[in-house]
């Protein structure tokens, strides 16, 4: 609501959760989720048709449905919500489609910036991509505010005021299970 966002794109429907926050907002007039299971995204159609008329559903992959969906946004993308695919690679190719879509003040949130050391890896990359003013590393979210621009954004952290990075408090529990795991063997 606060962004008065019209156009919302969502990619990682799961079971529709996060989309049913989204599509309510009192603004949004087209919200648009994709999913590649098909029985993910028939449950999310479900729980979308609840609270919102305005939902398209797509079931298919990132790359593919955005061919689809992006020519037919004639007045681009408000926010954007990337929530699926964890690998570095197409994650950033998945953005850079979306890129010449993205309004001047639109917001993209990517959801589990934590999720791997891959993943990670690509929130380094994407946190400093050129046409965004800011980002902000915000608990297992990446904010990022999309101006279109060619400067480099300022990078922020709130971790240090929080006073714990979860990344690295992670990976010391993944290296301590292995620990474990092999003494235990």
């Amino acid at each position: 609501n606060a962004l008065r966002a019209k156009t919302i794109l969502e990619l990682g429907s799961s079971a529709g959760i996060s989309g049913c926050y989204l599509a309510s907002a009192a603004q949004c007039r087209r919200f648009i989720t994709v999913d590649g299971s098909p029985e993910l995204a028939r449950l999310a159609e479900t729980n979308l048709s609840r609270v919102a008329q305005s939902v398209e559903v797509i079931n298919a992959l990132f790359s593919d449905a955005l061919d689809r969906i992006l020519p037919t946004l004639r007045y681009g993308i408000d926010m954007a919500y990337i929530d699926g695919d964890k690998q570095k690679h197409t994650l950033c190719r998945s953005f850079e489609q979306l890129t010449p879509h993205l309004n001047k003040g639109s917001v993209v949130v990517f959801d589990d910036i934590y999720w791997s050391s891959e993943m990670w890896q690509a929130w380094q990359v994407l946190r400093s991509w050129r046409g965004f003013s800011h980002t902000i590393t915000v608990g297992r979210f990446g904010v990022c505010f999309w101006i279109g621009d060619s400067l480099e954004p300022k990078t922020f952290n709130l971790y240090r005021f929080a006073g714990m990075d979860f990344y690295r408090l992670k990976q010391r529990m993944e290296n301590w299970r292995r620990r474990y795991d092999v003494a235990g063997q």
